[in-house]
């Protein structure tokens, strides 16, 4: 089983990932886990940005990677298919949805959530005092986080035909919406 979950800056989409791993008893990678894995199989110097979830210029890509036929949209399936192979998960972001989108055994999961509460979790978390600076960190992620999708896939990141359950986080909270992806994949299953 693999459950991957794509989430809007202050969704908790990290923690939210790990005690879903813990609950169904799998491994959880996010980025630590992932550029870890990376380093262990000599592969994070061929995709230092992916790692890092940053778009880069395709052309510039291409070049410094010495691939002239390179296919953009295969790099996030060959790095989880180096790095996971056929094993089980929780992926955290970097495209997890595209890579497994052919899979019978994935679930692909989008966390989203109202902007005030989601704004008001960033500058709990980071100790912000002035609202704008949380404000301006979602904007900040969020936009790259929808370019770095956009670049590697193609495709609109958050776009609900791209996946399987999409939940507002803000309205059911983590324990609940952990319960429903556990549901959801216990109505897969049983089908």
């Amino acid at each position: 089983m693999i459950v991957t979950i794509a989430r809007q800056c202050g969704c908790g989409g990290d923690e939210l990932g790990e005690k879903l791993a813990e609950r169904l008893g799998i491994p959880f990678y996010d980025r630590r886990r992932l550029t870890e894995l990376a380093i262990e199989k000599g592969i994070i110097d061929k995709h230092p940005n992916f790692f890092a979830e940053n778009p880069v210029n395709s052309l510039l890509y291409a070049i410094a990677s010495g691939e002239n036929n390179i296919q953009l949209t295969d790099v996030p399936k060959q790095i989880y298919d180096t790095l996971i192979g056929d094993g089980d998960g929780v992926i955290v972001g970097r495209c997890g949805n595209f890579a497994y989108k052919d899979s019978k055994n994935a679930v692909r999961i989008f966390l989203s959530g109202q902007l005030e509460k989601r704004i008001d979790r960033i500058c709990e978390e980071h100790g912000y005092s002035n609202r704008k600076q949380g404000e301006n960190l979602v904007k900040e992620y969020d936009d790259r986080r929808a370019s770095f999708h956009k670049f590697n896939t193609g495709q609109a990141w958050g776009s609900a035909r791209y996946y399987d359950l999409c939940i507002d986080v803000t309205r059911l909270g983590e324990e609940k919406s952990i319960e429903l992806i556990l549901n959801y994949i216990k109505m897969v299953e049983e089908k």
